[in-house]
């Protein structure tokens, strides 16, 4: 018991995305947190296409296959965004739902075998968490936040200029260089897409051993929802010789 309460403070309580993906970029794949420590979770949020950008916005000329490559780097140049501030809601879950706690009443009010559950369901939630963080944290082979944009606009670009060999050569160059950007982010993507539901998979089938916890609020940064006050009907005017 005293075993598993110490791999849960380790894994549970102070788990977080850290300082966020650019650090990682300099170096080594991240190690996670460690006990006790207060690490920042980054708050990654979703970004859509620029719709007044015509390079975004619509398809440019060409060929079906042109056509197609440049509607894959547009889908993975926004899909990439919303799989990394998944992640940063997922692992502020992790950070904030009381799993000690609630783990630390199982034990006492019982039964044991929902302790036992309880504690193997935990024990999935860390392995899932440390495979999730060393994902985003790790070197990727494309740029982590603009993703194929540059590659996107670049071959968008090429494909509405002339038709001389040069501007052949430059089609045929930027075309690859967006194929070669699409391949890598689609790897990237399936990795971290896979890992987030594997989380809240595991997160899911953990708050279902344990009791009601205080609901997580969202990581800081990220405003709460407004709630639209309910119309009221108009004050009537006064009668004249009322109110007096």
């Amino acid at each position: 018991m005293r075993c598993w309460k110490a791999v849960v403070r380790l894994g549970l309580i102070s788990s977080a995305l850290g300082t966020g993906h650019a650090a990682a970029q300099e170096g080594s794949p991240k190690a996670p947190p460690a006990a006790g420590a207060a690490p920042e979770v980054e708050v990654v949020p979703v970004q859509e296409v620029a719709p007044h950008d015509d390079a975004f916005a619509t398809p440019p000329p060409g060929t079906a296959a042109d056509q197609a490559l440049w509607k894959a780097g547009r889908e993975v140049d926004n899909a990439i965004p919303m799989q990394r501030g998944e992640s940063a809601r997922l692992q502020w879950r992790v950070k904030q739902g009381q799993f000690n706690e609630r783990l630390e009443l199982v034990e006492k009010q019982g039964p044991a075998d929902r302790a036992r559950r309880a504690r193997q369901a935990g024990e999935k939630v860390i392995a899932a968490r440390d495979r999730n963080y060393e994902i985003i944290t790790r070197r990727w082979p494309i740029d982590p936040t603009r993703v194929c944009s540059y590659p996107l606009l670049d071959f968008a670009s090429s494909l509405r200029v002339g038709s001389s060999p040069a501007d052949r050569a430059l089609q045929e160059e930027s075309r690859k260089r967006l194929k070669d950007c699409v391949d890598k982010a689609q790897t990237i993507l399936r990795s971290i897409e896979g890992s987030n539901n594997e989380l809240r998979a595991a997160l899911i089938a953990l708050d279902a051993e344990l009791p009601p916890g205080i609901p997580v609020t969202a990581p800081a940064g990220v405003p709460a929802p407004i709630v639209p006050a309910p119309p009221q009907a108009p004050v009537p005017a006064a009668r004249p010789g009322e109110g007096k």
